[in-house]
Formats: C-alpha cells, sequence, structure tokens
C-alpha cells in the first residue's frame, strides 16, 4: 500500500483507455465543486518524461500526446491532502481520452495566539501538534501569532516558551520563584490536563488563545559518578523535558556534584556524556518531579554494551527461510508529547498493510518505501538498528543502560507473522524493557501456522480493516495487521498471529482518530487460532475526532 503523503491521488474512472490524451477534474472532495488553478502530475511507471498541466476555472485539465504506459496522477498544494487510495491506469496509442477524478481533502487550518500573563504576545515560542498519528512543529511570530494546515483529526497543542522570555512577576508577600513552562492548551501545566482540538475537513479553528502558565519551580540536587563509583568532575550535565531536547544544562563540580535550581513538575530527563582515556561513557536517567526538591540523585556512568540477539524464521518444512527483518531499539522518548505521537504513528493503518503495492505501480514497492520511512523516525529518535545475517544473528551497539522498545520490523511475506519477542527466555510484559548489560540476548520469533479472519463491513467503500492485539504489550509495529475492503465490503487476512484482537473498521479513506481506549471500546473483538479461520462481519466506527 503507498503511504498518503500530502498530494492527492486520482480516483479512476477508466481503468484502461486507448488514447493519446488524458482529461479529467479536479474536485473538492467535501464541496464537490471544481478547484481551479491546480497543478496536475501525471508520472510514469519508469524511465519516461511525465506530464503536467494546471486546471481551468472549472477544475477541468486536459493534457495531450501522452505516450502509451502505464501512469499516476497526482495534484499537490498546501491547501488540500490526499482523499481516496492511489490509483494507476494505462494508456494506448489511438482512442478515446482516458478520463480520471482526482478527488482532494481541504485541509483544516487551526490558527491563534501564545500569550503571557499579561496578556502580550510571546514571539518565537516553540509549538507542538499531536495527533493523528502525526507531529507537527511550529514557533509563533513576531506578535504571538501560531497557523497549522494539519490532516483532519483530534489534536493536541502544547507550547514551550522561549530561552530568555522575561520571567513572570513575583506575587506580593511570596518568595517563591516562578517560571514561565510548557503549557497545553486550554491552559494546563501537565499533558493530563489537555483538551483535543477537533480539525474537521475545511473547517477552521481560528482565534485560539493559548496562556503560558507560570509555576512554582524547585532544586533538583544530585552527584556524577564514573562506573567505580568515584566522582566524575567537570562532565556537562542536560536536564531535558524529552530525550534529546535539552532544556537546560550544567556540569558537576569537583566532587561530581550537580545542581538544577529551578525545575517545574513533571517527568525530566537527566544525561551526561563523557571520554575516559578512549572509553566513551554516559547516563541517561528520568525522574519525576511533584512538588518538591529532589535530593541526593545518583548518576552513574557506563561505558556503552553491544546487545546481541538472533531472529528466528520457522519456515515451512522444506521451504527456505527468507530474510529475516531489521530489529531496532528505541529509547524511552517521554510522555510530554513525542512518545505518544510515536505510539499512534505504529498504528496508522498503512504501517500494517499484508498487500504491498503492485511490482509495476509507479513509486516501485511500497512495503519497502513503508519501511524505509519506519527506520528514518526511528533513527530521528535515537534508536540503534541492526539487520540480522544470514543465520539471524544481530548486534546492537553502543547501547547505554536505561528503557527501551524492542522493535522488529513487519513480518516477511505470508506466510509469516511475527510470534514472539523474548529478553532471555522471558517474554514481553509491557511495550518497555529495563536494559542495563548485553549479557541477555534478545530473540525475535516468526512463525507461519497463523489463523485467518473474514467477514463483511456494512458500507466499507473500500475502507481500512485494523487488528489490534488486545495484549498491550503487542500493540506495537509487527503485531498489528490491516487490510482493506473490497469492492464487495468484504476483507481477509491470513498469517495472523493466533490470539485476542480488536477489530476496527473505517469507511472510505481519510485520516483515522487516535487509537485509544475510547477507540477500542468502539472495537469488535476476534479470536484468532492457529491454522483456522474465523468469520467476523464488522461495522464501521466513526472517524469522529
Amino acid at each position: 500500500m503507498v503511504m498518503a503523503r500530502q498530494f492527492c491521488a486520482l480516483i479512476l474512472l477508466a481503468t484502461c483507455a486507448v488514447a493519446q490524451t488524458v482529461e479529467g477534474n479536479v474536485i473538492n472532495s467535501v464541496t464537490g465543486n471544481g478547484i481551479p488553478a491546480m497543478r496536475v502530475e501525471i508520472k510514469p511507471a519508469a524511465g519516461r518524461t511525465g506530464y503536467s498541466t494546471t486546471t481551468d476555472a472549472q477544475g477541468h485539465f486536459l493534457v495531450e500526446g501522452v505516450q502509451a504506459g502505464t501512469y499516476a496522477a497526482s495534484s499537490s498544494s498546501p491547501e488540500y491532502s490526499l482523499s481516496g487510495a492511489p490509483s494507476v491506469f494505462q494508456v494506448t496509442a489511438g482512442g478515446t481520452p482516458a478520463k480520471l477524478e482526482l478527488r482532494l481533502m481541504p485541509l483544516p487550518r487551526i490558527s491563534g495566539r501564545v500569550v503571557d500573563g499579561r496578556g502580550e504576545g510571546v514571539a518565537s515560542a516553540r509549538l507542538e501538534l499531536t495527533g493523528a498519528g502525526k507531529l507537527l512543529e511550529g514557533s509563533t511570530d513576531a506578535t504571538g501569532r501560531f497557523d497549522f494546515r494539519p490532516l483532519p483529526g483530534g489534536y493536541t497543542l502544547s507550547a514551550v516558551p522561549p530561552i530568555g522570555l522575561k520571567p513572570p512577576n513575583r506575587e506580593p508577600d511570596n518568595d517563591r520563584v516562578m517560571v514561565w513552562t510548557r503549557t497545553f492548551y486550554p491552559g494546563g501545566a501537565l499533558p493530563e490536563a489537555a483538551s483535543k482540538i477537533v480539525a474537521q475537513p475545511g473547517r477552521v479553528v481560528s482565534d485560539i488563545e493559548l496562556k503560558l502558565q507560570a509555576v512554582p519551580v524547585h532544586a533538583v540536587r544530585g552527584v556524577l559518578l564514573n562506573p567505580d563509583g568515584t566522582p566524575a568532575p567537570k562532565v556537562a550535565i542536560t536536564l531535558s523535558e524529552e530525550a534529546g531536547q535539552p532544556a537546560d544544562r550544567g556540569e558537576s563540580q569537583s566532587d561530581g556534584a550537580f545542581e538544577f535550581p529551578a525545575v517545574v513538575d513533571g517527568e525530566w530527563c537527566l544525561a551526561a556524556a563523557v571520554e575516559h582515556d578512549g572509553v566513551p561513557l554516559g547516563v541517561v536517567q528520568w525522574i519525576e518531579m511533584a512538588g518538591h526538591e529532589l535530593e541526593r540523585v545518583k548518576l552513574r556512568l557506563s561505558p556503552p554494551f553491544t546487545v546481541r540477539g538472533q531472529v528466528v524464521m520457522e519456515a515451512p518444512k522444506g521451504e527456505p527461510a527468507p530474510d529475516a527483518p531489521p530489529v531496532s531499539l528505541v529509547p524511552r522518548a517521554g510522555r510530554a508529547g513525542r512518545e505518544a505521537w510515536m505510539a499512534n504513528w505504529m498504528l496508522r493503518p498503512e504501517m500494517n498493510f499484508v498487500e504491498p503495492l503492485p511490482a509495476n505501480a509507479p513509486g516501485g514497492d511500497a512495503t519497502k518505501q513503508i519501511h524505509g520511512e519506519i527506520l528514518d523516525s526511528f533513527l530521528f529518535g535515537g534508536a540503534i538498528s541492526a539487520r540480522p545475517d544470514s543465520g539471524g544473528n544481530f548486534s546492537l551497539p553502543n547501547v547505554y543502560p536505561g528503557s527501551y522498545r524492542i522493535v522488529p520490523m513487519p513480518p516477511p511475506p505470508l506466510p509469516y507473522y511475527l510470534d514472539a519477542v523474548r529478553v532471555g527466555e522471558t517474554d514481553l510484559g509491557s511495550p518497555e524493557v529495563e536494559l542495563s548489560s548485553g549479557a541477555v540476548p534478545i530473540t525475535v520469533i516468526y512463525k507461519t501456522n497463523g489463523g485467518a479472519v473474514r467477514g463483511t463491513v456494512e458500507k466499507c467503500a473500500s475502507g481500512p480493516v485494523l487488528l489490534v492485539p488486545q495484549d498491550t504489550a503487542r500493540q506495537w509495529l509487527g503485531f498489528l495487521r490491516a487490510t482493506r475492503c473490497d469492492s464487495n465490503d468484504r476483507y481477509g487476512i491470513t498469517g495472523l498471529r493466533p490470539g485476542e484482537y480488536y477489530a476496527l473498521a473505517f469507511a472510505g479513506d481519510g485520516p483515522l482518530p487516535e487509537l485509544d481506549e475510547g477507540l477500542l471500546h468502539q472495537a469488535g473483538k476476534i479470536t484468532v487460532r492457529a491454522g483456522e479461520a474465523s468469520s467476523a462481519d464488522l461495522r464501521a466506527v466513526s472517524r469522529q475526532y
């Protein structure tokens, strides 16, 4: 399946035309009206020159002299996005024109202003909009204003005060030190206080005012130690709300002591790194601030270690095993936003589709493209990835003690499925695992004796069907599966890991709501048994965000 990008692809009205002319219309999928002045590109499947044109005042376009071949049509705009799955069409010499229709979804708009306690605009505040499997970042202008054009969905908005912002005025007769902190819309200092902003196609959510919160601060004090327990002096230490994004910097003293005097409540990451006698040493430790000072924090530097493991491919008898998929370690990111974003990003149906794009389609093998983007996202978050050798063995070097997610890539082609991820002899019981050394190996097991699920979805309109394990430790990439209904509203998924699943179906195309407990309460439940086919008829779940 081709991933949804910031472009719109055709809905094919004539799949095989004998013509050297391609014409059609670009339609607003909400209003049904033609969209003028839209650039249309017709891309060939291989090696030849493409074609482009612009729609007229009624949204109509015409391209003449198109050589015979396989093509896909697309159109891009900052104000519109995908409405419908990409389709492939054929042009042959002679005959009547190929008739196409491109349906574009108008993007919502979220705009507003970040202000301080006096109601004055805050310039250069960093903004994060998270939801719909997306993380959008931006900043306010000189007057404190911001503007986002996201996909439809439910979003959480937060603002981080810029460095150097004048501190809040002290309260009369109160010596407490106050600072500006990350603030979640409509005005809370913790993620739990956030309210969703619902962005519907083509709708404008404007005049949002996000007032930065002033909160009391407390000190964090501790000591940085070498691996042998002696003090580690003159080493830089960072304090971060999210892994890899320092909010404050300090340095250990001659006795290894360190202090961050002004820390607000929440979850924070302390990190330090130094080279000693040519050996890199590092430490990452998460702490929780909750209304009081935190004393005697001990950070112990450690050398990196290598985590080793094996991917076991249990091939059918007499058949060679395919190449083993890559394995990644994804470090804990923090709950302020990125971790929730990454989790929902992994739950996007196109990440877990069972069928690949046809080999002759423009754009090539979509499965490889998707997996490449998965790895890019992991590397952006500091992940460590490895490809197993011919025997399935892999090594993940430069790992420091800490909390990680073990993430295998999706399984090889059917009938394989991801069966288990083990640390030592124990199956993972939670999404995260603490790693303190490389002494315990990781084992990833793929099997082929899976079950199947088939059924119908009422008025599915080629929408996606997503199977989510009920076991929360397996609600992650590799264990999830998805497909689409056919033209008769039927679906089928084979090669499923035996177990209990939530089944979610959505009618038609378009972004999906965030996968949370509320959405899972609307899901059907399916039991998958090894070597058996189960039947489950489903109702499409609302796309309300």
